[in-house]
């Protein structure tokens, strides 16, 4: 397992220290809410959760469920950003 994360849209929760954050890959849309601090700007904290072999692909593991299909999903890895990032809370 490994740090990365998602550029995503960031908007207001429904409490102070929530955010709303949707992203989209392919014709699929994702939608969840999140407590502020997996958010960093534009970017949602995750957690790679597997590699596969001779594939662009991995698993990852979001904060929160998303709307409809769950908390970890299968995303191309050139969505990942890979970079220094701060400490994210545990889940």
């Amino acid at each position: 397992m490994r740090l990365a994360a998602i550029r995503v849209d960031v908007s207001p929760g429904m409490f102070e220290s929530e955010r709303a954050v949707c992203f989209s890959i392919g014709a699929l849309n994702y939608n969840l809410f999140v407590d502020q601090s997996f958010v960093s700007g534009d970017l949602l904290h995750i957690v790679v959760i597997r590699e596969y072999d001779n594939s662009d692909d991995v698993m990852i593991e979001l904060p929160n469920a998303t709307f409809t299909v769950g908390r970890c999903i299968r995303v191309p890895k050139s969505i990942l950003t890979e970079r220094s990032l701060p400490d994210i809370p545990n889940s």
